[in-house]
């Protein structure tokens, strides 16, 4: 959907955001699963447990396969905790709220990403069951037949589509289903607010922040508590704020609690 002078709308633009991040994580989790393979490969000729024979002429060999086998072991680690950073960030929660045609935006991306996750059990089925005239009859070609049925990462056998794509698309279909229900509970909430001593305490569920106005600013021991609960400054609202949920509520009444008992 896209607004009346043709543009995208915020919510879209948002939802093309977590499209390229699902994209990167799948890149990510790829190259970790072929590197970590790759790590497997290298001292597959090894057995488990055999030491280095200083000496002996396979000692250089031995020494190198172990380089290689840390050195593609290194990089698994290391994509996987680039795809676990990138699968943290999360750019549409707070702000598909302010768009009526937000959550239709994703429950469109869910559907299509259960689809995807149908087509991928019915195209392994077809590879376990070789029945290449059933996959051409799903639209694959020739060369796209041959290469569901060509072995990668030193794989015995067809693979078809990889494990991992599948509980890749698997987890994005639980973060939306997630983060659709998070939507959806959203648009239930009014806006409130509330003054607690000198405090004013403000749940804003456009922007899904709740917030903390002071009259001035709080003494370095509240500060210091407010950043245990998770609030930061915003200097656009002129106040202390974090996501509104429940844990973002818990967090208010706590800091106000501390208010209530140490001033400031």
């Amino acid at each position: 959907m896209t607004d009346n002078r043709g543009r995208m709308t915020y919510a879209e633009r948002r939802a093309a955001r977590q499209d390229r991040l699902d994209s990167r994580v799948d890149r990510l989790r790829a190259e970790a699963t072929s590197q970590f393979k790759r790590s497997d490969a290298a001292i597959e000729g090894i057995p488990f447990g055999q030491p280095i024979l200083v000496g002996h002429h396979s000692e250089k060999g031995h020494r190198r396969a172990l380089a290689r086998s840390r050195a593609a072991m290194d990089k698994s680690v290391t994509a996987t905790r680039a795809a676990d950073h990138v699968a943290a960030i999360n750019p549409s929660t707070a702000v598909l709220v302010t768009d009526a045609d937000g959550p239709e935006i994703l429950r469109a991306r869910l559907a299509k990403a259960e689809e995807r996750q149908a087509a991928f059990k019915a195209i392994n089925a077809l590879v376990r069951k070789n029945d290449r005239t059933g996959l051409a009859a799903m639209g694959f070609s020739e060369a796209a037949i041959t290469t569901l049925f060509t072995p990668q990462w030193g794989e015995r056998g067809p693979i078809g589509i990889p494990a991992y794509e599948l509980t890749n698309n698997n987890a994005n279909i639980r973060r939306m289903r997630a983060r659709l229900a998070d939507l959806e509970r959203a648009r239930r909430l009014e806006y409130r607010e509330r003054t607690v001593g000198d405090v004013r305490v403000v749940e804003d569920p456009d922007a899904m922040r709740i917030r903390l106005h002071f009259p001035g600013k709080p003494s370095p021991a509240v500060i210091a508590k407010l950043k245990q609960h998770g609030f930061r400054w915003a200097p656009s609202e002129r106040a202390w704020q974090r996501q509104l949920n429940a844990a973002g509520r818990m967090g208010a009444d706590l800091v106000l609690g501390f208010l209530a008992t140490a001033g400031g």
